[in-house]
């Protein structure tokens, strides 16, 4: 007699990505609900207490950052046993950038909060959310150390009442200080972790950290913070007081000229990296460091003209960012 066999569907790719959109939208109305009726109190819908377990909790992970940029979705292109762990770093960078953005002073503080409280329980092995479930199996697994993901958490906590940085220094330490922990967080998931390896990382991802900030411009001032040094703005002869960044201002360009300048020195400096992560991993990277460039080449294509907002990404820079870290291991140009 023949025995009946069964073999395991493999589901379309589009099919798959069906499926994780509608979850996003499932989980996103569920939250909203909840919210509504005050059953939930946490800022963060990652953050929500629940009681899952690590696959659900890493498919809301992986939802979160699926929807929140197109950028972040290359993480399915890892193998799958370091996928996991880079998926629970992106989320808690995820996260904290929410957090960081937090519109009013007291929101933002109660969003950190909850975030550091989360933290602290997923590093005591008690995990209580769907970002702690994450977390707390990857700092066990890959023995993560706890500065790694307190110190950007705490650097935010004691800034937060903070609107501007007097020097350029000191928006660089504060960077730095912010962006140098996670980037090692993903070189030890990732398996690729040594001295050479993580210095190129920190000049990375203190240069994309500071590309966001100085494209971002007009949102953070909204949000009563200026990520341009105070001392290069008196030294062009701006006042703070009587300017409004809303609109354009022709003082402003010559400081945001020299802040492109100076964040495309961390990119210059960072480059050799994607030869050190192998020929994979290396073209994932220069995709991230050619889009970051890409979009200082847009806000300079506009004059350095911060006031209108960020500058437009679509399928065109997707394209052309994808074709040439695939095609070639050269540095681009806009990186001189």
């Amino acid at each position: 007699m023949l025995q009946a066999t069964t073999q395991k569907k493999r589901i379309p790719r589009k099919a798959r990505k069906t499926v994780i959109r509608m979850r996003t939208l499932r989980w996103r109305a569920l939250s909203c609900t909840r919210r509504r009726r005050g059953r939930a109190s946490r800022m963060h819908s990652l953050l929500e207490p629940a009681p899952i377990s690590r696959s659900v909790a890493l498919e809301r992970c992986w939802a979160h950052l699926y929807a929140r940029s197109r950028l972040l979705r290359l993480a399915s292109a890892f193998p799958r046993e370091n996928r996991e762990h880079l998926i629970a770093v992106l989320a808690f960078a995820a996260v904290l950038s929410e957090a960081a953005e937090t519109p009013g002073p007291a929101a933002r503080r109660r969003a950190l909060k909850e975030l550091a409280d989360d933290l602290q329980s997923a590093l005591a092995s008690s995990p209580r959310s769907a970002l702690g479930h994450c977390l707390s199996a990857t700092v066990r697994l890959k023995e993560l150390p706890a500065p790694t993901l307190l110190g950007p958490l705490e650097e935010i906590r004691t800034n937060v009442e903070r609107k501007s940085f007097e020097t350029r220094r000191r928006l660089h330490e504060h960077a730095q200080a912010i962006a140098r922990p996670i980037g090692r967080a993903l070189l030890r998931v990732v398996d690729r972790s040594s001295e050479r390896n993580e210095v190129l990382m920190d000049a990375l991802c203190t240069g994309f950290l500071l590309a966001r900030w100085t494209t971002h411009f007009r949102a953070h001032w909204n949000l009563g913070r200026l990520q341009l040094p105070v001392e290069e703005l008196a030294r062009s002869g701006i006042a703070l007081q009587a300017v409004d960044f809303a609109k354009p201002v022709p003082a402003l360009r010559p400081v945001v000229a020299d802040q492109v300048r100076w964040i495309r020195g961390y990119f210059h400096k960072g480059w050799p990296l994607c030869a050190e992560l192998g020929p994979w991993r290396g073209r994932l990277m220069a995709f991230f460091l050619r889009w970051h460039a890409a979009s200082l080449s847009a806000l300079e294509a506009r004059n350095f003209d911060v006031s209108r907002g960020v500058p437009p990404s679509g399928v065109f820079r997707f394209l052309a960012c994808t074709g040439a870290s695939l095609l070639t291991t050269r540095p681009p140009d806009l990186l001189v």
